[in-house]
Parts: C-alpha cells; structure tokens; sequence
C-alpha cells in the first residue's frame, strides 16, 4: 500500500478527490492534502509519499513549479497532473518533469481511479524488479563467495605440498 497527496488551491476540488476515490482500491492506504505547493512540499519532505496528484494552476507556487522541487526531494515519486487548462506548453513542461500522467479537468472518480491504479501497478513493478535484482546480487555474491573459499582451499592445499616436496627434497 502506498501515500498520496493531493494538491489543489480550490478547497472543494481537493476535498473532491480526497473523498470520492476509493483508495483502498487502488493500492493507497494515507492520502494528505495540502492547498498550496508549499505545504505539499512539507508534506512529501515529512510523509514521503509515492504518488502526488497536483494542479498546475495555483496561487504562490504552479504545479509545474512544485513538480521540479518535488522531484529534489523524491525523484521517483508518480506524479499525476489534474489542469482545467488544455495548453500546449503546460504538457511540455510535465513531459520534461517526467509527469507520468495529464488529465484536463473536470474528470470523473472513474478515469482518476483507473489513472491512480496504474500509478500504483508501475510502483508494484518497480518493487517486483528491485526485488529481483536484489536476489541476483544476493546470488551472485553467494556465488563469488564459493569461488573465493574454493581458491583458499586449493591455496592451502597447493603451499602443503610445497611444502612437503621442499622437504623431501632435503632430506
């Protein structure tokens, strides 16, 4: 199960959110809200949440900007822009943050669940692959381990006949 935060200066888009989507359902167990970048900063920094969904459009901080200072804190946080403006520009700027996805509002419970789900399937992922490349490490060292054992071993081996052919030859 995963954290999300939720990010939107409009009290009743982010109570919205907070309260209509089933997050047991889609893998989230703490959602925190926050109505502006930097207290959604605060939170990320304290709660390390996998998964923010934020607007771009916001008083103080953009989204845009909240994203990049994001980004310093939890680079590999998913990210999910909800916007109610469709412009060009504001969709270049998350595809250079690596925004994972961009939904104009207003979008029903049913696209952002489905959106969140997947969200938290490519974080099941990447925990499935970690997983894996930690067992391959674990066995490769293993492995490494035998072979360093097996040179002592033979070493050992190798310096006792040394040694007895040295003095069989003395005597």
């Amino acid at each position: 199960m995963y954290k999300a935060v939720v990010v939107d200066d409009e009290k009743m888009i982010r109570d919205g959110i907070r309260d209509t989507i089933r997050w047991d359902q889609v893998g989230i167990e703490e959602v925190y809200t926050a109505a502006s970048g930097r207290k959604a900063l605060d939170i990320i920094t304290e709660k390390r949440p996998e998964i923010m969904i934020t607007d771009i459009n916001m008083r103080g901080m953009t989204g845009i900007e909240l994203i990049g200072q994001a980004r310093e804190i939890l680079p590999e946080m998913k990210v999910l822009v909800l916007t109610g403006y469709d412009e060009f520009e504001y969709a270049r700027k998350c595809l250079r943050l690596k925004v994972q996805e961009f939904l104009l509002k207003p979008v029903d419970e049913k696209t952002l669940e489905q959106e969140i789900c997947k969200l938290t399937e490519q974080l099941d992922g990447e925990k499935r692959k970690q997983k894996e490349q930690e067992a391959v490490l674990r066995t490769a060292g293993s492995r490494q381990q035998e072979i360093l054992i097996k040179i002592q071993k033979n070493w050992h081996l190798l310096r006792v006949r040394m040694v007895l052919n040295v003095e069989r030859s003395c005597s």
